[in-house]
Formats: structure tokens, C-alpha cells, sequence
């Protein structure tokens, strides 16, 4: 065998090694997307279940207050602290809980639009201060979808 051939066939080994040294790393970072983007998801939901366990405790602490807003009652200072900070933890949850879906069931995300305008329209409040913190945490869609609910139902 010549030179040239020699170096010709030495060329192809290498374009082949090449190729499948591509191919190797592509199917790496095609399990690495996939890795990181189940663990994102997780994250999403694992949020989510705090906030609406903070949420539950709220209520289960203070049934006092969530008694008086329920009966209209006159609400101190304090219970309008609480009453508030319950509804910052469940429109987070439901907002979180909205992004994760829409990753993972699309189709069940209205379970969590339908989750904070229950809540709302429960205890007879609006989105409120809410509105801009959600907005700004990029729950944009949620907030719409919720907003437009309320004013669906309260027409």
C-alpha cells in the first residue's frame, strides 16, 4: 500500500471515529435534557405542595379567622395579615402548580385556575396586590386566565 492510500484510509477511520464520537455526544445530551428537565419539573411540583401546605396550615392555625371572613365578620388588623398571607400561599401554589402542569398535562391546567378562583370568590377577594407579584414572578397566563374567570362568573 502507497502513501496516499495509507493516509486516505487513516482519513476515513478518523471521519468515521468522528462521526460516532458526535453521535455519542448527542445522545448524552439528549439524557441530559431530558434528566434536567424531570428534575425541573419535580422542583415546580415539589413548590407547589409547600406552598399549599403552608396555605393549609394557615387555616388549620388561625380557623378563627377564616370563620369571620367566611360570616363577613369585622377583621382586625391582624386577621387581615393572615387572611392575606393565605392568599398570597394559594394563588402561588395554584400558579406554580399551573406552570408544572402545562409541562406535564397541558390539558389539566384549568384544575388550578379553577382552584384560586374558587378560593377567591370563597373568602370574597380579589387578585388584588397579588396580581403584580404573580406577574412578576412570570405567572402572566395563570393571572389572565384567572381574571378572566372572575369576571366570567361575576357577570
Amino acid at each position: 500500500m502507497d502513501h496516499q492510500a495509507f493516509a486516505a484510509m487513516l482519513g476515513n477511520y478518523g471521519e468515521f471515529l468522528g462521526s460516532v464520537a458526535v453521535l455519542a455526544t448527542l445522545l448524552y445530551l439528549a439524557a441530559q435534557i431530558r434528566q434536567n428537565s424531570a428534575l425541573a419539573k419535580a422542583e415546580l411540583e415539589t413548590k407547589g405542595l409547600e406552598a399549599y401546605s403552608r396555605a393549609r396550615s394557615l387555616t388549620s392555625q388561625h380557623p378563627e379567622v377564616f370563620a369571620k371572613v367566611r360570616a363577613g365578620g369585622e377583621l382586625s388588623d391582624v386577621d387581615i395579615v393572615i387572611r392575606d398571607n393565605l392568599a398570597s400561599e394559594m394563588l402561588f401554589a395554584s400558579a406554580i402548580c399551573y406552570q408544572s402542569s402545562k409541562l406535564t398535562d397541558p390539558d389539566g391546567t384549568d384544575r388550578f385556575v379553577s382552584s384560586a378562583v374558587g378560593f377567591l370568590r370563597r373568602y370574597d377577594l380579589t387578585l388584588g396586590e397579588h396580581e403584580v407579584i404573580l406577574r412578576s414572578g412570570g405567572y402572566e397566563e395563570f393571572v389572565d386566565k384567572v381574571q378572566f374567570r372572575l369576571t366570567t362568573l361575576g357577570s
